[in-house]
């Protein structure tokens, strides 16, 4: 036994060797094994487990040794034990349990995959040999992160040239390397924080990517450099790794850079400015000062080239005293052999400066020119005293008005006189040398004596002897002579003109002149020219022209020419083509009436009066009475109580619409239509009711817009409405039902009633409810809101398909309380019955299946399904025309001759199961196409149909024919089978197995059938059915391919063949790495830019699909602290930094090279793809960095005596931004420092000397600060410096006083009656010498010229403060000229003078009143009523002599205005303007007499005075605004509704009653009444008839009195609607309208009031007796009584001691039935109303008539009326008789000759009748005396002869 295993092992370990060498045959890759060694056939084979196979296994490098790594799994079909063994060294395997363990370190950068032999043992059975079985498998190694990156090639180091352009690479020689795999090797650089200073700031190292591993370093300029400021810069480079999580592994190494120097600085001065002093007559060769200079350019320094420039007089030379090992050369400046005078021209005109140029510039090639620099030299050169003084002017001439006060100083005197000598040598005197005789005595000089420099000012002496009326008091001629002490004599010559007053006033042509204007007129329009003329000559005769009084400032005069126009008032509106707006407004004034002024020279003034009438034009928008309108509704609310009207006014005039107004709503915050508004009237109604849910915040905002009618184009206003949807406490109204449930048919018709609610109110009238439907209708139904009838709406939708079968709907019911209305709710359910009105459908349009020709009949090949949504719809299925047929070769059949087609199928009706009804035929059709029918039975509307299309393919069978392997079927011949994408062409794709069913044997002839498909020419397919691509198989171009072919058996002639219709299916992998659309991307922003600002959008595409085109952008490398990217849309952005700004900063780095990646398989993964694109991002540079100085401070010396332009320093400042940003200028920062005194240049920073310095020298430097300003836009970054100036001091007291305060022109003011010491002025004055010492301590002082200031005023000797030492008076004289001394104590001393003019300022001493007598009549004033509030309407005028604000007078209204009806007010001119405050109307009041005072401003109190007039105090004044009618006020009825009633048998004209109308207007025309319309209603029978035109009723229309003018019986048991116009006026809108309604009434329709006294007392109290009745009831009744006539007994006999009045009662305007009448005037239950009765002696309240009951006749009735026809027939014959004898009497008269003459009738007509009345029938004649009927008609006893009673029934 242990030679066998022996003999294994060592067969073991040979088949290792072998395999290690060269691969076996038998060995099986994947998943096949082989045997080994000659196993009998009954032991079989060991094989591999899935899952334990080593099959893709992999495993990291770090593995450490001895670690399972795996565990194979394996078995032996006999169950026998298996032996594990492989191969190689870095592996062992337990042979046992065949776990797989590491025995060798792994380096996946040394082996990055290995190759392993597994090989399993079984063992021997039954004798049989045991089998060795091989298995070859790959191992990968996965790389982990344990190499750092490596830089190659160190050390590194270049050299650059300080010019190199900024963003350019300057070296690409560092070389990164990382023998890590994927992610592990990319590889980041960043420069370090241990570089030098400045380096990662001036420079950027950006890796980029040679292959995978290799990168590339290439450093990038970012800043530019300067040699003189850093020559050498070491760059500390880090280089990491980019590997997952924290295992980043990094490498340093470091770049010496080295900073090439070029030729770009000037020459420096080390030791400028130059200067010095020195004395006339300097021996030659003295040293004056040493000159350092050297080459800017330090690195490469050039030799210098020094010379003298400007030295024209060869006073100096230079000595070279050598050149340092640092480069800077020293030379020495010396006298030359040339004398040095000072009185030289040139140097005289200096001052004694000697000033020149050093220049150097640098030595180059012959052909090159070197920079050069230069700097100025000042010498101070001493002189010795040989000056005079000398005049600004050497003739002056001033003129000087005759009444000019004394010690007046000439005026216009402006006369200097400066001795350039300094100290006591700049000494002289100055006194007055008369030219003419007349001058002496007149004037004086002041000062007498004076140093240096001096304003002369001469004073008058005497004024008296100037007179320009006297020819020689005119004029006056004098010099003024400075004289130095040693006698030398200076002039200058003064001629004093005396001019002459003014005598003469400016004179107009017209007294009146006047102009028009449009109000429209913009500014600068000129209206005309008026000019006066003034005989004066010179400037008396120059006329300025002015305007005033009340409106004057809407107009300008120009001052010289008179031109008038119109002022400027800002933009008035946006009127196209006009300047600026004017403040001209027609309906404000529309005259002005003005003062114009002329004015000469000399003050002389003429007026003459100006009127403008301004022209109207439409200017003014419509003006709301409110600011806002606001109204409270309750939920539910369709109307407002009380009706909401918006009213707007229109100013403008007749010619502009004439104040007309149109509304429409031109906004509201909700979409429901719920308001409308009247165009004309403004009345704003409820289209629906209110609810809090149709805005947010329960409140309707809505904007009304009022456009008016004005002439071009209308102009409009709107104004906000707020309607708030509230609630109030009154009860709400209750539904009779909560709920309510109602059914109804999908079909039914719109205004289809459902169902009539009710409800009632508690605390109302059921009657006022109003019902409405709140939600859930959805549009479909309507409910009646008085009624409460709910019907189908007219455009209702009731399909509860579309909307459902079930509606439920809230229901609101609102009441009419107020304030606010209450509303009740309901819930109404709606079930919408379903009706079959919808026609079915099928699932599919159309339908296609395969069936082979040998199916049974009866077999089922196709089920249609249709739906129908109805509820109850039954369905019935059917084949119907057209069935069409093709045979093989794809023609149509036509005839079912040779095959009957369309009998081949038949269909189940019920369920739409398609079965064969006959065999089918493949050569005769081999393709069937059906139409399907699926009708719906239960249709109630109309057919209702669908169709479908079913195309059945006809499969050719053979029971022979090859098979392919499932799922293919020949009914369903069909495979789809799935492959990977990206297989190379010509790859097996599948191989086709169908069998022959005869054989048995794989089909070997197949053949690819033809398509039509783009796709055909992609497969091929061999004969013996491998299937093959022509190209790469994409996924992203095509996701399956189809195809078919045909598989053949049997011979030629009689194959036997199937069809199989192929579907490939490709799956996506990953096989696209993203691809940007751009290779490159750049983009530039500012550098101030916020965080989350957007820079550029990156994109990347992937072909692959799902997951794996899925991309994720990141960024890497530099930039990821200032940018950060969407990691999905690609955006890329600023980065928010710590303090949540970005941390872009250009002056740090002013390029970002991004590294922008794209990934697929966002969650990653071993295939994830990625691709990079660089992002070029460049900062544009914001001026946010200012300049800085080179230096923290300059200084620098000056000598007092160099000249004007001498240099003084050259500052200098950088700024690191860019362009304009950095352009640098310079400037004082503050101008008051250097006093004129000096300049600098705002380029290049030099600063110069502007003025002298003489006298300004001291120890102590002067400080002045220049600001470096840089040209940033729009804003501009400064830095400010000191400049540290010392003034060297060359000679003594050579400082001149200068006055700073008083300035030229100064004026100080006091007031008058100040006390002593009152503060007048502050003088402040300066001296450039040391303030220290005694040559800059400063006196002040006045001149000892005895004038009457020393007497008023004192000034401080030290400080310079002027004060009073006494009383002024402004009366006396109202102002004072000061003349000021200041001096130095140095000597010689130094003085200066100033004038200062002192105003006396007048106190508040005297108190406003009215110009007017003591007696005076009031003021009268006119204005038209419904005046605009705010208009002026008149001026009242008081005066104060006081002036300026102590003349300001306010105005107070103290009587005659209780209602505040006006208001008054100060204009600028101090004028009391009364406005309307309030409403005038004239009938109110037509006249107001005010009394209005007038008091000083701070009188507050007299405001709310009020007292009665008091004519002796002049503050007061009385005025008499009288208020002018206008026609305002409409006609109106005292009654608009009345109720009356009239008998059907009133005669005609019958007074019913008498209209009043009343326009309040006096001046309105007459009052004219008309009908209207007249309409008749029968409620009885329903009958109505409107619009009557035939004169029913007349009124009179001077009047109002309305008669009858037909009787009424036809027209009894209704009533009539009668509408009667009042008007004035032909406007329609100016009328009133009174509605009547007028009963016709039967006597058997009212009752009647019996009273116990005759018909004349009794109608006299009628009116009383009415509203006293009335007021007796609780309830609103209103009576009305028609006649007053004698009383009638119920046996027709008439009661002339009593009256009868038959009357009507009314509610709400409908007549109360006679029964309720007579149970209310039941006096038991009302003591009132029997109180009232027995007032007016009414003793009974009875019918008006009783209805007669039907009357039988006794027998004895029946004889007597028997007997009275008896009669009656023999009266009958008399009177024939008689006729016959009373004919032939009359023959027998006309026979004789004889006339009969009858009476005239006398109608019974009124005797006046109103113009248009109807004359209708004649009513009854009367015969007899004056047509007297009964005897007591004859009685003095008035009869109303307007009741019908009144006359014989």
């Amino acid at each position: 036994m242990s030679t066998l295993v022996c003999l294994l092992l060592c067969t073991l370990s040979v088949l290792q060797c072998i395999f290690a060498q060269q691969p076996d045959p038998r060995i099986i890759n994947q998943s096949q094994g082989g045997g080994v060694g000659g196993g009998v056939r009954g032991n079989q084979e060991p094989r591999l487990l899935e899952g334990g196979d080593l099959q893709g296994f992999s495993l990291f490098e770090n593995t450490p040794v001895g670690t399972t790594v795996y565990t194979l799994r394996g078995e032996d079909p006999e169950g026998s034990r298996i032996s594990y063994f492989i191969s190689g060294d870095f592996f062992r395997v337990d042979r046992a349990t065949g776990v797989v363990t590491l025995s060798e370190p792994l380096d996946r950068e040394q082996y990055s995959s290995l190759t392993v032999v597994i090989t399993l043992q079984d063992e021997p059975i039954r004798g049989e040999q045991e089998n060795l079985v091989a298995f070859r498998r790959s191992i990968q190694v996965l790389d982990r992160n344990d190499n750092p990156p490596e830089f190659r090639g160190k050390p590194y180091n270049f050299t650059v040239s300080e010019i190199q352009a900024v963003g350019e690479t300057v070296y690409t020689g560092v070389v990164i390397e990382d023998i890590d795999a994927g992610r592990n090797s990319e590889i980041s650089i960043r420069c370090t924080e241990q570089s030098s200073t400045d380096a990662c700031e001036s420079f950027d190292i950006f890796a980029e990517k040679q292959e995978d591993g290799k990168y590339k370093g290439l450093v990038i300029l970012k800043k530019g450099l300067d040699y003189e400021r850093v020559s050498s810069y070491n760059l500390d480079l880090e280089a990491v790794d980019q590997a997952e999580g924290e295992d980043r592994l990094a490498a340093r190494a470091s770049i010496l850079i080295q900073v090439e120097d070029v030729q770009d600085q000037d020459p420096v001065f080390l030791n400028s400015p130059y200067s010095a002093n020195i004395p006339e007559d300097t021996k030659q060769d003295t040293e004056i000062f040493d000159i350092e200079v050297r080459d800017g350019d330090t690195g490469k320094p050039r030799d210098l080239d020094v010379r003298i420039e400007g030295d024209n007089l060869q006073y100096f030379q230079l000595i070279d005293l050598g050149t340092s090992e640092t480069g800077v050369k020293r030379l020495s400046l010396r006298t030359t052999e040339k004398r040095i005078d000072r009185e030289q021209e040139s140097i005289l005109q200096e001052g004694g400066l000697y000033t020149f140029k050093i220049v150097a510039r640098e030595i180059t090639a012959q052909d090159e020119i070197g920079a050069e620099t230069s700097t100025g030299v000042t010498v101070v050169i001493t002189d010795i005293d040989d000056e005079v003084p000398v005049f600004s002017r050497q003739e002056i001439a001033v003129p000087v008005p005759e009444d000019v006060g004394a010690d007046t100083p000439l005026p216009g005197l402006t006369l200097e006189v400066m001795d350039r000598d300094v100290s006591k040598n700049a000494k002289f005197s100055l006194y007055l040398e008369p030219v003419t005789p007349n001058s002496e005595g007149v004037f004086y000089v002041y000062p007498k004596s004076a140093i240096g420099k001096t304003p002369v000012i001469i004073r008058v002496k005497d004024p008296q002897r100037l007179d320009h009326e006297d020819e020689l008091a005119k004029e006056f001629i004098f010099d003024v002579v400075a004289e130095t002490p040693s006698g030398v004599q200076v002039r200058s010559r003064v001629t004093v003109i005396v001019t002459d007053s003014n005598d003469n006033t400016p004179l107009f042509s017209e007294s009146v002149y006047e102009f028009n204007i449009p109000e429209d007129a913009s500014s600068e329009t000129v209206l005309g020219t008026i000019a006066a003329e003034d005989p004066d000559s010179g400037s008396y005769g120059e006329i300025i022209y002015s305007i005033r009084g009340f409106g004057s400032e809407k107009f300008t005069v120009e001052q010289n020419s008179g031109e008038i126009s119109v002022a400027s008032c800002g933009p008035k509106k946006p009127r196209q083509g006009s300047r600026l707006g004017s403040c001209l407004d027609y309906e404000t004034q529309k005259t002005f009436s003005l003062i114009f002024t002329a004015t000469d020279g000399g003050g002389q003034l003429a007026t003459t009066s100006l009127i403008i009438n301004i022209e109207d034009v439409n200017d003014n928008h419509p003006k709301f009475d409110q600011s806002e309108y606001k109204r409270v509704v309750r939920v539910g609310d369709s109307k407002f109580e009380p009706p909401l009207v918006i009213k707007a006014t229109d100013k403008d005039g007749p010619t502009q619409g004439d104040g007309r107004v149109f509304y429409a709503i031109k906004s509201i915050n909700t979409d429901a239509v719920i308001f409308e508004i009247d165009p004309l009237t403004g009345e704003l109604s409820m289209l629906k009711p209110a609810s809090v849910e149709d805005t947010e915040n329960g409140r309707y905002d809505l904007v009304i817009r009022a456009t008016d009618q004005g002439n071009p184009e209308p102009l409009h206003a709107d104004i906000n409405v707020f309607i708030n949807v509230g609630s109030t406490r009154n009860q709400r109204p209750k539904f009779k039902f909560p709920t309510y449930n109602v059914k109804l048919r999908e079909d039914s018709k719109p205004g289809e009633v459902l169902l009539i609610v009710e409800a009632e109110d508690p605390d109302g009238e059921d009657s006022d409810l109003r019902f409405t439907i709140y939600s859930g209708s959805k549009d479909n139904f309507v409910l009646d809101p008085t009624s409460g009838v709910l019907s189908v709406s007219e455009d209702a939708v009731l399909d509860i398909n579309e909307n459902g079968e079930l509606y439920e709907l809230e229901l609101h019911v609102t009441d009419s309380g107020e304030p606010f209305k209450q509303t009740g709710t309901a819930k109404l359910t709606i079930n919408v019955e379903d009706v079959n009105n919808k026609p079915p459908k099928f699932m599919k349009e159309s339908y296609t299946e395969y069936v082979l020709e040998n199916e049974p009949n009866g077999f089922e090949v196709l089920s249609v399904t249709a739906e129908d949504p109805d509820r109850n719809a039954e369905l019935e299925y059917d084949i119907v025309e057209p069935i069409t047929a093709r045979d093989k070769s794809g023609s149509v059949l036509k005839t079912v001759a040779a095959y009957d087609f369309k009998s081949a199928f038949n269909i189940d009706p019920r369920n739409g199961r398609i079965f064969l009804n006959e065999k089918l035929s493949y050569n005769s059709a081999a393709v069937i196409i059906l139409t399907l029918q699926v009708t719906d039975k239960n249709a109630e509307i109309g057919n209702q149909t669908a169709t479908a299309e079913a195309t059945f393919f006809i499969q050719a069978f053979n029971a022979d024919s090859p098979v392919f392997p499932a799922p293919w079927t020949p009914s369903d011949p069909t495979l789809e089978l799935e492959i990977d994408e990206e297989l190379p062409p010509g790859t097996p794709l599948l191989n086709l197995t169908a069998k022959d069913p005869v054989t048995g044997q794989l089909i070997t002839n197949y053949q690819k059938l033809q398509t039509e498909s783009d796709m055909n020419d992609i497969i091929q397919v061999s004969q013996l059915g491998t299937v093959t691509s022509t190209q790469r198989l994409d996924f992203e171009k095509f996701k399956s391919i189809s195809f078919s072919v045909a598989a053949l058996a049997g011979a030629s002639g009689e194959q036997r063949r199937s069809e199989a219709h192929i579907t490939l299916k490709l799956k996506d992998v990953n096989d696209h790495a993203p691809r940007f659309l751009e290779s490159f991307y750049s983009a530039k922003i500012s550098e101030d830019v916020l965080p989350g600002t957007p820079v550029v959008t990156v994109a990347a595409v992937d072909d692959d699909a799902g997951e794996m085109g899925s991309i994720v952008y990141s960024l890497e490398g530099e930039g990821t602290e200032q940018f950060t990217i969407h990691p999905t849309e690609g955006h890329i952005t600023v980065k928010a930094g710590e303090r949540g700004r970005s941390n872009l900063d250009r002056e740090v780095q002013a390029e970002y090279s991004l590294k922008v990646v794209a990934r697929d398989l966002p969650e990653g993964g071993a295939d994830q793809k990625s691709t990079a694109v660089l992002v070029q991002v460049s900062l544009q540079d914001v001026n946010d960095s200012p300049p800085q100085f080179v230096q923290s401070r300059y200084t620098a010396v000056v000598p007092e005596n160099s000249p004007v332009q001498t240099l003084v320093v050259q500052v200098s400042a950088v700024d690191p931004d860019v362009g304009v940003n950095s352009e640098v200028t310079y400037d004082f920062a503050n101008p008051s420092q250097i006093q004129d005194l000096y300049s600098i240049d705002k380029k290049t920073g030099r600063v110069y000397t502007r003025g002298t310095l003489t006298g300004r020298g001291r120890r102590e430097p002067y400080i002045i600060t220049i600001r470096a300003v840089d040209g940033g836009y729009p804003v501009q970054q400064f830095k400010d410096t000191d400049l540290y100036i010392t003034i060297g001091d060359v000679s003594r007291n050579d400082g001149v006083p200068e006055f700073q305060r008083p300035a030229v022109g100064d004026v100080a003011e006091v007031f008058e009656e100040a006390p002593v010491g009152t503060f007048v002025f502050q003088c402040e004055a300066s001296d450039r010498d040391d303030p220290n010492t005694a040559n800059g301590k400063l006196v002040y002082s006045f001149p000892e010229d005895g004038s009457i200031i020393h007497q008023l005023f004192i000034i401080n000797p030290n400080t310079g403060l002027i004060s009073t030492i006494s009383a002024l008076d402004r009366e006396t004289r109202a102002e004072y000229s000061l003349t000021i001394e200041v001096r130095d104590l140095g000597t010689p001393v130094q003085q200066a003078t100033r004038t200062l003019s002192v105003i006396v300022k007048d106190i508040d001493d005297h108190p406003p009143q009215f110009h007017r007598q003591r007696n005076s009549v009031p003021l009268t004033m006119e204005v038209l009523e419904e005046m605009e509030l705010g208009n002026k309407i008149g001026i009242v005028s008081a005066v104060d002599e006081d002036e300026d604000r102590n003349a300001e007078i306010d105005y107070a209204i103290i009587d005659g205005d209780k209602d505040e009806i006006f208001g008054i007010e100060r204009d600028e001119e101090n004028n009391g303007l009364i406005v309307v405050n309030k409403r005038l109307d004239r009938e109110k009041a037509g006249l107001y007499t005010l009394t209005i005072r007038c008091f000083k401003p701070g009188d507050k109190g007299l405001l709310s005075q009020r007292k009665k007039y008091d004519k002796t105090k002049l503050d007061e004044i009385q005025v008499k605004i009288f208020v002018l009618d206008q026609d305002d006020n409409n006609p109106q009825f005292s009654k608009n509704n009345i109720t009356l009633g009239v008998r059907v048998n009133s005669p005609l004209y019958t007074e019913l009653t008498q209209l009043t109308a009343i326009d309040p207007d006096p001046a309105a025309n007459p009052v004219v009444y008309s009908i209207q319309n007249v309409s008749y209603f029968n409620p009885k029978s329903k009958y109505k008839k409107l619009n009557i035109l035939d004169g029913v009723f007349i009124v009179d229309p001077t009047t109002g009195v309305l008669q009858t003018n037909r009787t009424y019986g036809k027209y009894s048991e209704g009533y009539f609607d009668l509408t009667v116009k009042a008007s004035n006026t032909p406007d329609p809108e100016r009328a009133d309208y009174a509605h009547l309604k007028i009963f016709v009434l039967q006597d058997t329709d009212l009752m009647k009031f019996v009273f116990d006294d005759d018909p004349v007392q009794v109608s006299k109290h009628i009116s009383e007796i009415k509203s006293d009745l009335e007021a007796a009831f609780t309830l609103p009744l209103s009576i009305n009584i028609y006649d007053t006539e004698f009383y009638s007994k119920y046996d027709g006999s008439l009661d002339f001691g009593r009256t009868s009045s038959c009357f009507q009662v009314l509610k709400d305007n409908d007549a109360i039935q006679l029964n309720s009448v007579q149970t209310l005037f039941d006096t038991t239950s009302n003591p009132g109303l029997k109180e009232k009765l027995d007032k007016y002696r009414v003793i009974s309240v009875e019918r008006c008539a009783s209805v007669r009951s039907t009357y039988k006749m006794s027998w004895v009735q029946i004889c007597i009326l028997v007997i009275a026809l008896f009669i009656g027939v023999v009266a009958f014959i008399a009177a024939i008789v008689l006729s016959c004898l009373y004919s032939t009497y009359r023959r027998r008269i006309r026979r004789n000759n004889i006339r009969i003459v009858e009476a005239p009738v006398r109608a019974l007509i009124p005797a006046s009748l109103p113009p248009g009345s109807v004359i209708g029938p004649r009513p009854p004649s009367a015969a007899g005396s004056n047509g007297r009927i009964y005897e007591w008609q004859e009685t003095a006893l008035p009869i109303d002869t307007v009741s019908y009673r009144s006359l014989p029934r």
